[in-house]
């Protein structure tokens, strides 16, 4: 009995994040918004921000600082 509940769990969580999706078109450059952050955020929040922000100037290049 402890199988087959640890079973459906498993199946139950495996299949929640395809439900809860939202399928978007496009490449990264179309679909990425930069990320601003406040003074609020932590170093390291400021941090992946900027990665991503970076990321995004160095694929999508068009000239425009996020």
């Amino acid at each position: 009995m402890k199988r087959f509940i640890y079973t459906i769990a498993c199946a139950t969580i495996l299949t929640m994040p395809a439900g809860c999706g939202t399928a978007l078109r496009g490449d990264f450059c179309s679909i990425y918004n930069p990320v601003y952050t406040s003074p609020e955020d932590t170093e390291q929040t400021k941090s992946q921000a900027d990665g991503n922000n970076a990321l995004w100037l160095a694929l999508c290049g068009n000239g425009h600082a996020p």
